[in-house]
């Protein structure tokens, strides 16, 4: 019995730690699929506490790492960049930010995401999580006449993101591009 004792002991945690929810590491989220083909996602804190989840996502998250500290969950609930939301959560601090939507990208400590207001399409640079520190727009030129310009962003480097989108009118559509710098 003694011999066996170790075994089993050794056997038990190993079963408490593939069941746990905690992360492990380096790694602070989970990504799991329900039996009813939903999916479940925790983002942890670096003590192990849960800072955003979801049980019942009816469409596959995406988790990215974009800073050493701070994690993307984007979810795309139809077809195009317009149909998408992002929250970022800062796993040092233990930090969640506001909902974005219509998200382009991250870098550093800021997110790229498009605004209709009055009419017109914009690209908004902020910080992630204080918008007082940090905000521009950047307006869309000629591109009134779409519901979506279908906008796109490449990173050109530090300080530096191109963005491509659709503009014209009904008769005379093209692909433009502008230049966005930010700290």
């Amino acid at each position: 019995m003694r011999k066996a004792l170790p075994i089993l002991l050794a056997a038990c945690i190993f079963l408490f730690s593939a069941c746990t929810d905690k992360p492990n590491g380096d790694t602070f989220y989970t990504i799991s699929t329900n039996e009813d083909l939903t999916y479940s996602y925790k983002i942890f804190d670096q003590r192990g506490n849960v800072l955003f989840s979801d049980d019942h996502s009816s469409k596959e998250p995406h988790i990215d790492k974009i800073t050493d500290y701070v994690y993307s969950i984007s979810v795309q609930t139809g077809i195009g960049g317009a149909t998408n939301w992002a929250v970022f959560c800062d796993v040092k601090k233990g930090t969640v930010s506001e909902t974005f939507h219509y998200v382009l990208g991250a870098q550093g400590e800021y997110v790229f995401f498009v605004e209709f207001e009055d009419g017109r399409h914009s690209v908004v640079v902020q910080n992630i999580f204080d918008s007082s520190r940090y905000r521009k727009v950047y307006t869309l030129q000629n591109t009134e006449s779409f519901a979506d310009p279908g906008c796109s962003l490449t990173f050109d480097g530090e300080g530096k993101a191109t963005v491509t989108y659709l503009a014209g009118t009904e008769s005379l559509i093209y692909t433009t591009s502008a230049t966005i710098y930010f700290p």
